[in-house]
């Protein structure tokens, strides 16, 4: 009779499917045990898309076409691709037939759709599904977190204490909160703790699907935006270019702008129908586009708090952290627009006691006001313009500016508090520093391998002897682009004193008025012109620059972009304010 046997799988980085194995995490007498766990393990992947595949052909009827399933009405939609043959010739055909052989190969599910299904009858559609297996190497190699335990300790803000709970009903947000959950970084062979009644006997590996939660079902174990950033991770890595090729190119990208495809976009997880008894199937549950659209995206929930959670369930933390922050903005903007009411009542309260308004509309005399120029006439001071001055401009109004110095740092920093907190809920807290995964145009370039002494994991680097000549050069060429915006507003200085001489040696030079808008309004023309031409242009330089720069995350790409955008634009646009002041 044979003792059970119980064995521990020592965590790697390797995927559970490779045959690799440390044989210092072993003795001798497992060695034959973990080849036969490593052989039935992917024996298990496969027999689990069997088993959907199976499922799908066993179902009646075909998907319709608005669906977002495959005619099987089973397997999901997590991306779309789309062409026209008009608008690409041959070489684009070869490209996308493999561009779409390298997708199979990572395990990607195509179905194509017909030009006869799209509304010009002339756009080609390719529907991608994304297997369970693909997933779990998928959110391994982005470091997704996924929740595997339900926090115990119960939040309550500090409104919540003080405002009655028939008050908080009317503005809290009508879907059941989501459980806070701890989360941790998706590993297929971390926790792999396997007992052995015997060898021979069948393995069963739904340890894995349980440990998670939600994972009972593969279909749940990921969201929909995790699915559709873990589907476009593939497309952003995959190479569109044959083997044979010197120069091997990668990414959906570079295809959408030579116009091999004309989009590639992802679907939303359900249709949005009428939510009534009469048309909607009472066993069906709501999907989190409907919940939201019920509950968010209809006027008549305007004064309701925003669910944040489902917000971040549906579109992802990025997203979900831009309507935190609308939300909190217009919530601190509540106490300000109602000072701001007052002070304007207060104007038109106190009118009649001002000395200046009433002393001015009282008198039957003709106020003067000083020419603005040596040629110019004087200006009469009206009554009106008086009124409308004090209604805006009065005693209430410095006191009004003072709140607003205090409540703008107010609001600095209590929504960086309000950061913190969601960022820790939501558990992104680090990401950018640890978590965050390299970008698939750094993978690409990068020559060298060095081990993340956070992660200690072997990552693509690219050495500081290759990346500091691109960032002087790109240094050099955003300096030499905000140079020529500082031109431009010298030119154009310059291009007025010469339109000026040449009205002074005419007719024109008589008429104040006709000159002066003649040389400000063609170089304001000149200038806005300018401004726009300039505008474009840095637009794709700054890209080019910043693809140059072959920064290694996403978010130090976005970082450099935004940097230099934001220094050209603030040169571009309001150089020509300074130069008027």
């Amino acid at each position: 009779m044979r003792t059970s046997t119980r064995i521990w799988i020592c965590h790697s980085s390797q995927s559970p499917c490779s045959f690799q194995m440390s044989r210092s995490c072993m003795t001798s007498d497992s060695f034959f045990e973990e080849l036969l766990f490593r052989f039935k393990q992917r024996r298990y992947w496969k027999k689990l898309n069997s088993a959907n595949h199976a499922k799908s052909l066993r179902r009646s009827g075909k998907a319709p076409l608005n669906s977002v399933r495959f005619r099987d009405g089973v397997r999901q939609i997590d991306f779309v691709l789309s062409y026209r043959l008009d608008c690409s010739g041959g070489q684009a055909e070869t490209k996308r037939r493999v561009y779409e052989a390298n997708l199979r190969e990572r395990g990607l599910q195509l179905e194509h759709e017909s030009a006869e299904h799209s509304s010009d009858n002339n756009t080609y559609f390719v529907k991608i599904h994304c297997p369970f297996d693909v997933l779990c190497d998928g959110a391994e190699l982005m470091n997704l977190k996924l929740p595997f335990k339900e926090e115990d300790r119960a939040c309550s803000s500090f409104t919540s204490k003080i405002i009655p709970t028939c008050i908080q009903n009317k503005f809290i947000s009508p879907l059941d909160p989501l459980p806070q959950m701890y989360t941790t970084a998706f590993d297929k062979n971390k926790f792999l703790k396997i007992q052995f009644v015997t060898i021979l006997k069948y393995i069963d590996l739904r340890w894995l699907q349980h440990y998670y939660v939600g994972g009972a079902d593969p279909s749940t174990l990921f969201t929909t935006s995790q699915r559709i950033q873990i589907t476009n991770g593939i497309l952003q890595r995959t190479p569109h270019t044959a083997p044979s090729e010197l120069r091997i190119k990668i990414g959906i990208q570079r295809l959408l702008d030579t116009g091999v495809y004309v989009s590639a976009f992802p679907l939303h997880d359900s249709t949005l129908k009428e939510l009534d008894n009469d048309t909607c199937d009472p066993k069906e549950e709501e999907s989190d586009r409907q919940k939201l659209y019920r509950a968010w995206g209809t006027f008549s929930q305007w004064k309701r708090f925003q669910p944040l959670d489902y917000i971040r369930r549906y579109f992802g933390e990025k997203v979900s952290f831009y309507f935190c922050w609308l939300g909190f903005y217009t919530n601190w903007l509540i106490v300000p627009s109602i000072l701001g009411v007052v002070c304007f009542l207060y104007g038109i309260l106190t009118f009649n006691r001002n000395r200046i308004a009433t002393g001015i509309c009282n008198n039957q005399k003709d106020f003067l006001m000083c020419p603005r120029c040596d040629t110019c006439n004087f200006e009469l001071l009206s009554c009106q313009g008086v009124k409308v001055a004090h209604l805006f401009d009065n005693n209430f109004t410095v006191a009004f500016s003072v709140f607003m110095s205090i409540w703008a740092r107010l609001f600095l920093e209590f929504w960086k508090r309000e950061q913190s907190s969601k960022a820790f809920e939501w558990d992104t807290l680090g990401f950018e520093g640890q978590d965050e995964p390299t970008r698939p145009q750094y993978e690409q370039k990068a020559s060298s391998t060095v081990v993340n002494p956070v992660t200690m994991k072997t990552e693509p680097s690219i050495p500081n002897t290759a990346r500091y000549p691109r960032l002087a050069s790109a240094f050099m060429v955003s300096l030499f682009m905000i140079s020529l915006v500082i031109a431009a507003v010298l030119g154009v200085v310059v291009y007025r004193l010469v339109i000026r001489g040449m009205i002074a040696k005419t007719s024109l030079s008589n008429d104040i008025t006709v000159s002066s808008a003649i040389v400000s309004g063609t170089g304001a023309i000149a200038n806005f012109i300018f401004i726009l031409c300039m505008s474009t242009i840095y637009y794709r330089v700054a890209h080019f620059l910043t693809d140059w720069e072959m920064h290694r995350t996403q978010t130090e790409y976005e970082d450099a972009l935004s940097f230099k955008m934001y220094m050209f634009q603030f040169v571009n646009f309001y150089s020509s304010i300074f130069y008027i002041a």
